[in-house]
């Protein structure tokens, strides 16, 4: 398993298109996300509206359709600077808080926010989004993830 924490380029509503490594049935999100993580050939991730979870190494583009489906890429680029990170919880005021499913479900609230610049989901499922961080604290067991509204290209 990588020791990257960074996630990079999601995309709500939005299949992207190419051969597959492999397909399967994923609960969600996060466990395509994780597949892709743990398959040295995969580099891109496809979960679609019926979650089934596609593995590529390549894509030959993108197509949208309704926002029930995901993409992304497994690590950073240079084109593409996002900041969504297993492991750590971001400080600072928070806007507001809830109670979460899943950490996409606190990230799309925070794209949804026009206040909100930055998100936390801590282990206990609780969604907290801020317009500004302090710092941020490591969590050891990797259950809480934080996040970046955008992501910003490089100079």
């Amino acid at each position: 398993m990588t020791n990257d924490k960074n996630i990079c380029s999601i995309q709500k509503g939005v299949q992207y298109t190419g051969t597959s490594i492999t397909t399967f049935k994923a609960n969600n999100f996060h466990e395509c996300y994780l597949a892709c993580i743990n398959n040295q050939e995969c580099n891109y991730f496809t979960l679609d509206a019926e979650k089934i979870c596609y593995l590529k190494n390549q894509i030959d583009g993108q197509i949208e359709d309704n926002d029930e489906s995901f993409s992304g890429t497994k690590v950073c680029d240079d084109k593409n600077i996002c900041s969504i990170q297993k492991g750590v919880q971001y400080t600072g005021t928070s806007i507001t808080t809830f109670k979460a499913n899943d950490f996409h479900e606190c990230y799309f609230a925070c794209i949804n926010n026009q206040e909100c610049n930055y998100f936390t989901l801590d282990a206990e499922k609780i969604c907290y989004l801020k317009n500004q961080i302090d710092g941020q604290i490591e969590d050891n067991d990797d259950e809480s993830f934080s996040g970046t509204k955008v992501c910003h290209g490089s100079n």
